[in-house]
């Protein structure tokens, strides 16, 4: 039998605590980070929207023990499916979107440092 060659640029980490992550602008999308990469963020959010069409979007990071919040996160929506679990109560999915962090300012990339030495609990 033949393995599957890993394809990731970037390890994925597991985070400690609760992390979540919100869809700019209206905030319509929240959901838990199942684990983040230097590359981008894999979310896990319920939602009666239907999917996030491919493209450029821009998310809020919440750090709950630490109180702390990372705003306007560029990203692209890379995939958005629904989770397999089929878990649907009155046409809310459980879903699941991948997302590749796009040029981030210094700024964002100072944030993320600090939030990747402070949240990373295990590799994924």
């Amino acid at each position: 039998m033949e393995t599957t060659r890993e394809r990731r640029l970037h390890e994925r980490f597991r985070l400690a605590g609760d992390v979540f992550l919100a869809f700019r602008p209206s905030f319509e999308r929240v959901g838990r980070i199942l684990d983040i990469s230097a590359g981008g963020i894999a979310v896990e959010y319920a939602s009666d929207l239907g999917p996030l069409e491919r493209g450029e979007v821009l998310v809020d990071i919440f750090v709950k023990h630490k109180n702390t919040r990372i705003r306007s996160l560029p990203c692209h929506v890379v995939y958005d499916v629904e989770e397999p679990s089929g878990f649907e109560w009155g046409g809310v999915a459980l879903r699941r979107c991948g997302l590749k962090f796009l040029a981030l300012a210094e700024e964002h990339f100072s944030e993320l440092r600090g939030f990747f030495s402070d949240c990373i609990m295990a590799p994924a």
